[in-house]
């Protein structure tokens, strides 16, 4: 019994988080939210530079660890590890603030230009990965 109520407690979660995240950017004035430029520098960290440094870094440790020890990172691990670090910021950006009482406009706006840039960014890197790294996981 405890379980299936656990798991009813965790499957609604989900879509309660996407209806309070879509009732906050509802709120606000979307030309307003696309002009805060703060926002595109925060996402234009998590959507392509911070991904493109953990590749950088994870494919360096990988070539020193198969130079020094004979151990290496598999390319198989890199492209999990990409599309963990590509993904667009989290509802949590609006879900936390409003919970705590805080301002959840800019974690709005955050939520709403990462996930539609997302469309565009991660495509772009999974091609350079290719270029890069050679053929993907299948």
């Amino acid at each position: 019994m405890t379980t299936s109520a656990l798991d009813s407690l965790k499957a609604c979660m989900g879509p309660v988080a996407m209806l309070l995240a879509g009732a906050t950017v509802a709120r606000y004035d979307i030309v307003g939210m696309l002009k805060n430029k703060k926002v595109y520098i925060a996402t234009a960290l998590r959507l392509v530079f911070i991904p493109a440094f953990l590749i950088a870094v994870l494919f360096g440790v990988g070539a020193l660890l198969d130079f020094c020890l004979g151990l290496s990172i598999g390319r198989d691990h890199l492209y999990l590890c990409f599309f963990a670090m590509a993904a667009p910021l989290g509802l949590n950006t609006v879900v936390f603030p409003e919970a705590y009482g805080g301002n959840p406009e800019t974690g709005a706006s955050m939520a709403l230009i990462s996930h539609t840039r997302c469309i565009i960014s991660i495509p772009l890197l999974y091609a350079l990965m290719t270029v890069v790294f050679g053929v993907p996981f299948v």
